[in-house]
C-alpha cells in the first residue's frame, strides 16, 4: 500500500470515529418518551409559558443553558414538533440539569 492508501485509510478511521461518537452524543440525549426533558431555545429567548400550556409541560426548573428549562410531561412524540417552534427537546439527565431524573431519563 502506497503512502496516500495509508492516509486514506488514517482519515477513514478518524470519520468513522466521530461518526459514533456524534451517534453516541445523540442517543445519549434522546428525550424518553415520557419524564424529565431539557428545553432549549434556538434564540436563546426563555421558553413561553403557553408553549408549556399547549402541549402539557409542568416546569420543574431552569436549565443549564441561557433560556432553557427542565419540564415533565411527554417527551419524544413532542420534539418534532417543538422544533418547528424553535425549541430543541432533549434528555435532562440530572447530572447536568439536577434532581432526581424521572424513570426512563436516558
Amino acid at each position: 500500500m502506497g503512502i496516500l492508501g495509508s492516509k486514506a485509510w488514517l482519515v477513514a478511521a478518524a470519520l468513522q470515529g466521530v461518526l459514533a461518537a456524534v451517534s453516541l452524543l445523540a442517543l445519549a440525549f434522546s428525550p424518553a418518551e415520557v419524564g424529565r426533558t431539557l428545553l432549549v431555545p434556538i434564540d436563546g429567548k426563555p421558553v413561553d409559558q403557553a408553549v408549556l400550556n399547549r402541549f402539557n409541560l409542568r416546569r420543574v426548573a431552569n436549565g443549564p443553558i441561557t433560556g432553557s428549562i427542565v419540564v415533565e410531561g411527554m417527551g419524544r412524540p413532542l420534539a418534532a414538533t417543538l422544533l418547528d417552534n424553535g425549541i430543541v427537546m432533549m434528555a435532562a439527565p440530572a447530572a447536568l440539569c439536577g434532581g432526581e431524573s424521572s424513570p426512563g431519563d436516558g
